[in-house]
C-alpha cells in the first residue's frame, strides 16, 4: 500500500465524514482524480467494511454509520495493562 493510496483514503474519509464530497464528478475534481477512481476508491472501503451510501438530498457520500475509516496500528490499552501487569 502506497503512502499516496493512504493518503487519498484519508482525505476522502474526512469528507464523507463532514458529509462534503459532492457528486462524484464534484468529489473527483476536489481531489484531483477521475470519477473511476473515485469509485474505485469508495469500493475499496465498501469492501473493508465501510458504510457508505450516496445521500441525495445531502448531496453527498455518507457513512451510514457514525464512525470513521482508519488505517494503521491501534494499541489496546486494556490488554497492554494485564500484559505489563
Amino acid at each position: 500500500m502506497s503512502k499516496n493510496f493512504i493518503c487519498t483514503v484519508k482525505k476522502l474519509d474526512h469528507l464523507i465524514c463532514n458529509a462534503n464530497t459532492g457528486s462524484a464528478q464534484d468529489l473527483a475534481r476536489k481531489m484531483r482524480l477521475s470519477t473511476r477512481c473515485i469509485y474505485n476508491y469508495i469500493n475499496i472501503m465498501k469492501t473493508n467494511g465501510a458504510p457508505i451510501i450516496y445521500n441525495r438530498s445531502r448531496k453527498s457520500f455518507i457513512y451510514q454509520k457514525s464512525g470513521n475509516f482508519y488505517f494503521g496500528f491501534s494499541q489496546l490499552t486494556e490488554v497492554n495493562s494485564a500484559i505489563n501487569g
